[in-house]
């Protein structure tokens, strides 16, 4: 995907925000704000698609989510990891 430099920079500015509410606030409350917009995309395109396809969307877009997030966590542990910074073993949530 190609982005334009006013999207490029936009981009950017979005990506010095998170930093600074993980930052401050942990990742939670990010997480949460990012989901919540896609539920809301979600809930929009229910309107016109019907239930079926929403419940087919919300698998996939929940699955997703999990996968991208355990392969970026992965690369954050191996980047610490390469630093000599060895943190403890993730812990699964239930």
């Amino acid at each position: 995907m190609d982005l334009s430099p006013a999207e490029c920079a936009e981009a950017q500015e979005l990506h010095e925000e998170i930093q600074k509410a993980i930052a401050g606030h942990g990742a939670r409350p990010v997480i949460a704000a990012l989901t919540h917009n896609i539920a809301c995309c979600v809930a929009q395109v229910a309107a016109v698609k019907g239930p079926e396809f929403v419940a087919a969307l919300t698998a996939e877009v929940c699955e997703e989510a999990q996968q991208i997030a355990l392969d970026n966590m992965s690369f954050v542990l191996e980047a610490l990891r390469k630093a000599g910074q060895v943190p403890p073993e993730p812990r699964r949530l239930q």
